[in-house]
């Protein structure tokens, strides 16, 4: 019984020092984990700032998307189109069947670009967030030990205990995470397809109660939304330097004012609002989905109590109080 006494005694007093030993490495494990996050998240929000930035300022509204644009006005089809009222109840097929190939063509143009951007940016961020954790010493094992996970289909729970030792990182590039998802074009196709659909809807609206006031000519309400969102997309160039041309068929311009005179200025302040807030939205959720396959990383590697350190230093405390 003295013996048994004697080695409890002994096991309680190597508690002063073990407990506090066991939450600092509980704290660092989940500074380990806060930092690798912060790095997958920071090139994501900077992605996210440059997307809004290409969705405001006319930018995606240069190059191809321009000449399909002057092309259309110049020729006459965007005033001949937006006078000839297509045949209601007609399926989405059929309506581009019959839009004109000016028109068709600066749509598609468009969409490109749209999509072409919330890709590229993602594609940046996978690759600097992927980056950033190979450079990382903690990164560079973790990525090593999902990797060997991905191979054995074993778990890597022996992460957070070599996490300060030596990691070489080979292996890692099984993970794929410096490339975004394979489907996320798919995904922004989709993205960009529902939101254009929720513009037309807007557009759709907005005519029909101007029809309630007034008598006006029939109009072509697939065309009007394509200015619509011209013009939504070149709204903030607009009194900017990149907007002080003359010329009548401006991109950054000509849509806004064509949109207005059709269905006044009110109507078009509304339909800019909510189809901004959908668009933005819709573009941070694309990103968000593809910045979760890094926490999925590190929690599938390890789960980690993020109070773990907080309650042994109370267990220690508590110790202290009972000696």
């Amino acid at each position: 019984m003295a013996v048994l006494t004697q080695t409890m005694a002994g096991v309680l007093d190597t508690f002063h020092t073990r407990v506090p030993a066991l939450a600092a490495a509980a704290e660092a494990q989940l500074a380990v984990r806060n930092r690798l996050r912060e790095q997958a998240e920071d090139p994501y929000r900077a992605a996210l700032a440059t997307v809004m930035k290409a969705l405001s300022d006319g930018e995606l509204l240069r190059g191809e998307v321009q000449a399909r644009w002057q092309d259309l006005v110049v020729t006459g089809d965007l005033t001949r189109t937006l006078r000839t009222r297509k045949p209601p109840r007609q399926g989405k097929r059929a309506r581009q069947r019959q839009a004109p190939e000016r028109s068709t063509a600066l749509a598609a143009a468009l969409r490109s670009a749209l999509e072409a951007v919330i890709v590229t940016a993602a594609d940046r961020a996978a690759e600097e967030a992927e980056r950033q954790w190979r450079d990382d010493p903690a990164g560079s094992v973790m990525l090593t030990a999902a990797a060997e996970e991905l191979v054995t289909g074993h778990r890597a729970d022996r992460l957070f205990a070599t996490v300060f030792g030596d990691g070489t990182g080979a292996g890692a590039e099984e993970l794929n995470l410096e490339k975004s998802s394979a489907d996320l074009p798919d995904r922004v196709s989709r993205a960009i397809s529902a939101w254009q659909d929720h513009v037309l809807r807007l557009v759709r609206q907005a005519v029909r109660q101007k029809r309630a006031y007034a008598r006006s000519a029939g109009l072509d309400d697939d065309t009007l939304a394509l200015v619509t969102v011209l013009a939504i997309l070149g709204q903030g160039a607009i009194g900017s330097h990149a907007a002080t041309t003359s010329d009548d068929s401006d991109i950054l311009t000509l849509p806004r004012r064509v949109a207005a005179a059709v269905l006044g200025e009110e109507p078009v302040q509304e339909i800019f609002g909510i189809a901004r807030v959908e668009l933005n939205e819709r573009a941070r959720l694309l990103l968000d989905e593809e910045l979760l396959r890094f926490p999925e990383v590190i929690d599938g590697v390890g789960r980690c109590d993020e109070v773990a350190g907080v309650r042994l230093y109370q267990a220690g405390f508590m110790l202290e109080a009972l000696q």
